[in-house]
């Protein structure tokens, strides 16, 4: 009389349960290991199971979180709040440049230091959250001494009243170059 073999049942249970939203990603972390690590029959089987589960879990989060940001174009949203990010890091970037070379560059492309760990952002995120076709836009006074710096906002046309402008302390706001730009009439 032989050694009766464990049943599989209570392995793929916790395997099944890994599809489960947001949960799942324990039972399936579980049901994996357990499945690596013992000799019921058919165990791989449920670990991929139990796998498959926790990479759709992580699959669904990142999808919705994309979603959210991606569709998310109100003024204030989270693109507009990335965008004020940038520009705050572009105003400290355009002036550490200034303090280097001692004028402006005349792009912002020209700020970008190749192979960089941390890339500078210059491509406006009211427009899309992956944008990498259109920068902020930058606009050099013909003297050189100052600087407009904007983001299109969510409409993506500049010059409208949704454009967003950097949020800047008062002590970098008056020893900066940066001049806010005024608004035209057609835009309030």
């Amino acid at each position: 009389m032989g050694i009766p073999r464990k049943k599989s049942w209570p392995l793929f249970l916790l395997a099944g349960l890994a599809f489960i939203p947001m949960l799942g990603v324990v039972f399936g972390l579980i049901a994996t290991c357990w499945g690596l690590l013992t000799d019921r029959p058919r165990a791989i089987l449920a670990a991929g199971v139990g796998a498959a589960g926790v990479l759709l879990n992580f699959a669904a989060c990142f999808g919705l979180g994309y979603w959210t940001i991606a569709h998310d174009g109100r003024p204030g949203g989270i693109r507009s709040q990335l965008a004020q990010t940038d520009l705050q890091a572009l105003v400290v970037s355009l002036e550490d440049f200034h303090q280097r070379t001692g004028h402006y560059p005349e792009r912002l492309v020209d700020l970008r230091v190749p192979f960089s760990v941390r890339p500078l952002p210059i491509w406006d995120k009211t427009v899309g959250l992956f944008n990498q076709t259109r920068p902020y836009q930058y606009f050099l006074a013909r003297d050189g001494a100052s600087y407009q710096l904007f983001a299109v906002g969510p409409d993506g046309v500049p010059g409208t009243a949704d454009d967003l402008l950097p949020r800047l302390s008062d002590s970098l706001t008056t020893h900066s170059g940066y001049r806010p730009r005024a608004l035209s009439a057609s835009s309030r």
